[in-house]
Parts: C-alpha cells; structure tokens; sequence
C-alpha cells in the first residue's frame, strides 16, 4: 500500500512539474512573438521616416514633385503617395512604412515651402 501512494505521489508531482515545464515553455514563445512584432513595429515607423524625410526633401529641392513612389530599404518597403497639394504653398504628403506584417503611416501638413519648409503638422494616422 505504502508504494502505490508513493507511486501515485510521484505521478501527480511529475504532472504538476510538467504542467509547470509546458507554460513556462509557451510563455517564453509568446514572449519571443511580441518582441518579434515590436520590433517589426518600430522597424516600419523608421521606414515611415525615412520616406517622409526622403519627400521633403524632394519638396525642397522641386516644389513640383508630385510622390508617388515606393522605395525598397533594410528588408521593407516605404512609399510616398502622391502628394496631395502638390506645386502649393502648402502641400499634404502621406507615407507607409511595411516591414514584414507592420504597417505604419503618416501624414505630413506643409504651411510652408519656400524660402524653407515649415511643418505644421506632422502625424502617424491608422488610415489615409
């Protein structure tokens, strides 16, 4: 008698101790996937950045640059959609940044161009 309740001691403390092995396990992996998709995050905002300064620029140097177009860097794609007010005082540029599945965007309010460009707003949005 005395075996089987060690027997059946050892059996539920090694359940709880394989229970306790498992979570941890899926803990560690749910871990590894947002730190995977935060860093795909901040890996399209930088994108995102990147292709709006890449637009006010060429809206410095040619105040009838229009966007529309997409450029490959670091493993993503960022593009600048045609920018809405183009050849005004005060044009709007819009831009995504994708990397992987993240997606990020922004838009940017000129209330200025020449002598220099001014940013009246500048804004991360959900949608254009």
């Amino acid at each position: 008698m005395k075996s089987f309740a060690t027997l059946t001691s050892v059996i539920i403390v090694g359940s709880v101790g394989a229970a306790i092995a498992v979570s941890l396990i899926l803990i560690g992996t749910d871990a590894y996937r947002t730190t995977a998709s935060v860093e795909e995050f901040y890996k399209a905002k930088a994108l995102t950045d990147t292709c709006a300064e890449q637009a006010l620029d060429s809206i410095r140097l040619d105040i009838n640059y229009q966007g529309n177009e997409t450029v490959e860097l670091g493993g993503g794609t960022c593009t600048i959609r045609p920018v809405v007010g183009a050849r005004s005082e005060t044009p709007t540029v819009q831009v995504e940044g994708n990397f992987n599945s993240a997606v990020r965007k922004a838009q940017i309010t000129l209330t200025h161009v020449t002598p220099q460009i001014t940013i009246g707003n500048w804004q991360e949005v959900a949608d254009f």
